[in-house]
Order: structure tokens, then C-alpha cells, then sequence
């Protein structure tokens, strides 16, 4: 796994990296965590002893993912304060996917019990703009509290930097998804711990799945 510094570049050791395991990368995996505005990438994939990687097929992937980076990890790290997960797919030839782009917002919500206005606002706002990609989001709840929201979409590198550069936050559906928040908020009051996932269609919330972890405190007698 390399660090990015997305301030400054660092010398890179990926290509010395695939060489010495000999491996045929499937995947790309970027982490940002913005307290620390560093952008950890790992790549995936397998070793095929039958096969010699050639210098054209290194050169090819790093360019590849020096240009993914640029273009498409740098501005969406300057539009969401959050951390965040992307994973592309690399084919043999050491070409990206750009139509298929797997995206996961995770979103802490305030650290003090607040309104459920106020909980939800930043989820909100990260989420709306991509309404219409959103497959699920997941509400966790710890210590009668929402913890987090996270957000999973799939989306073209086209599309996602449209977005990141014009993002439009539909009241209507604001409105809709405010409905199951509120419900999750409110089991939140007698409930330790537990997850909700909601599916996502069209923009639009549907019925809750509750992953519940229950626990029970109680003194010991003597």
C-alpha cells in the first residue's frame, strides 16, 4: 500500500512494487482520511508465474492511475470532508474502468446527542447530490446515538466530476429521506447499537433492514 500526500508528491513505489511480486493488478483501492489529507492506495490482483510483466504494461498502469488520481481522486478529496473509499478495476492491458467507479461516503454525524435536523444535515448534504447513483445507505447507531452514514454508489469518473463540480440538492427527496432518518433516530433513544440499511431506487428511500446488536447492563449480586 502507497501513501499519497495529495498536497505534494512523494516518490512513488508502486511500479518496484508490482515488479518484485510479479502481480497482475485487478483493482485499485483509495482511502482518504481528511484529518491527515493523506490518500492511501492499495492495489489488488494475483501472480501468474507463466506470465513475465512487461516494462510497457508498468508503464501503462502508472500512468493510468496517476492520471485517476489527478483528475478524479484529487477534486472529489477537495468535495468531501468525510473519509471515503474508491475502487476502480484494472484490465490486463493495464487500462482503468472509468464507467464503473465504486464509491463509499462515510460520514460521522455530531458527537453530542442533537436534533434530528442537525444529526443528519451533513449526511444530507454529501448525499443528495448523488441521489440518483446511491444502491444503499447505512445508518450505524452506537451508544444511543447516530454514529455515522454511510453512502455506496457506482458511477462513471464522467459523471462523479459533474457532481463534484455542480452539486444540486433536491429538497423533494431531502424531504423523503428525512422520513427514515427520523425513524432510525427515534429507535436510537432505546436501542444500544444497531445498523439500518435502506435501499436506495431511483433517488428515492425504501424499507429499512435493522442489524440489531443488543446489550443489556446489569449489577452482579452479591
Amino acid at each position: 500500500m502507497n501513501s499519497l500526500n495529495i498536497k505534494k508528491p512523494i516518490v512513488d513505489t508502486l511500479v518496484d512494487d508490482i515488479r518484485d511480486t510479479q502481480m497482475i493488478v485487478k483493482k485499485f483501492t483509495y482511502k482518504c482520511k481528511p484529518a491527515n489529507n493523506i490518500i492511501s492506495r492499495r492495489a489488488s490482483g494475483h501472480r501468474d508465474t507463466s506470465l513475465s510483466l512487461s516494462n510497457q504494461y508498468l508503464s501503462d498502469l502508472i500512468n493510468e492511475a496517476n492520471t485517476f488520481e489527478s483528475k478524479v481522486i484529487k477534486p472529489l478529496s477537495e468535495f468531501c470532508p468525510h473519509t471515503f473509499l474508491v475502487n476502480i478495476d484494472a484490465s490486463v492491458s493495464g487500462s482503468l474502468d472509468y464507467e464503473n467507479v465504486k464509491v463509499e461516503f462515510r460520514i460521522s454525524c455530531p458527537s453530542s446527542k442533537v436534533s434530528e435536523i442537525k444529526t443528519f444535515r451533513e449526511p444530507l448534504r454529501m448525499l443528495l447530490p448523488f441521489a440518483e447513483y446511491l444502491e444503499k445507505v447505512t445508518v450505524g447507531v452506537h451508544n444511543f446515538r447516530v454514529n455515522n452514514v454511510v453512502g455506496e454508489f457506482t458511477i462513471s469518473a464522467e459523471d462523479l466530476l459533474m457532481v463534484v463540480e455542480d452539486p444540486i440538492r433536491y429538497e423533494k427527496l431531502a424531504a423523503q429521506w428525512l422520513i427514515h432518518f427520523q425513524d432510525v433516530y427515534r429507535q436510537s433513544r432505546n436501542v444500544f447499537s444497531f445498523e439500518s440499511t435502506i435501499d436506495m431506487f431511483e433517488g428515492k428511500m425504501y424499507t429499512n433492514e435493522v442489524s440489531f446488536d443488543l446489550r443489556t447492563n446489569f449489577s452482579k449480586k452479591a
